[in-house]
């Protein structure tokens, strides 16, 4: 919903061309337009400052000096924050995948107890197994509906006939 009068289509517009300017930079350079641009500008200003401090003598020269050591250390400073913020970044995804690994070692680990693996893999007797499947097959060629096997106990069953005797 927007405001009445507002330039909302038009705001939109120049974000959408903005953003796709942006992203055929980010291609033309190959990764961050402003890493290509800081890689053109300190030799660049580097150039400067050397015709500077030449054409400077005493204390003008000092001055020319002091003033480029201030702006290469922000530079700098800049440089050491970038590479901090690339090791957090290298720790955070180390961090991520020994937390992944020790996950799936513990489920692992988890997987062989014996109280798990009955849960998962619980022993049924031939009778029981042989109930289930004519049931699935009853169900998948007649439609009846299927039975809930969730009792443990089979006693409420009484044994199925031997297969040779329905022949």
């Amino acid at each position: 919903m927007s405001v009445p009068g507002s330039n909302l289509a038009g705001t939109k517009t120049i974000l959408a061309e903005m953003v796709a300017e942006a992203q055929e930079l980010k291609s033309v350079s190959g990764g961050s337009v402003t890493d290509a641009v800081a890689a053109w500008l300190a030799p660049q200003y580097l150039l400067a400052a050397r015709e500077k401090l030449a054409a400077s003598d005493g204390a003008g020269r000092f001055e020319v000096l002091r003033t480029f050591m201030q702006d290469w250390a922000m530079l700098r400073r800049g440089d050491h924050y970038a590479e901090r913020l690339q090791i957090g970044r290298d720790r955070l995804e180390a961090a991520r995948r020994l937390t992944q690994e020790r996950k799936e070692a513990e489920f692992k680990e988890w997987l062989q107890r014996p109280d798990v693996k009955e849960k998962l893999h619980p022993k049924i007797s031939r009778d029981r197994a042989v109930r289930r499947v004519l049931n699935m097959v009853d169900h998948a060629l007649m439609g009846t509906p299927l039975e809930e096997f969730n009792d443990l106990d089979e006693e409420d069953h009484e044994p199925l006939p031997d297969p040779a005797v329905l022949i």
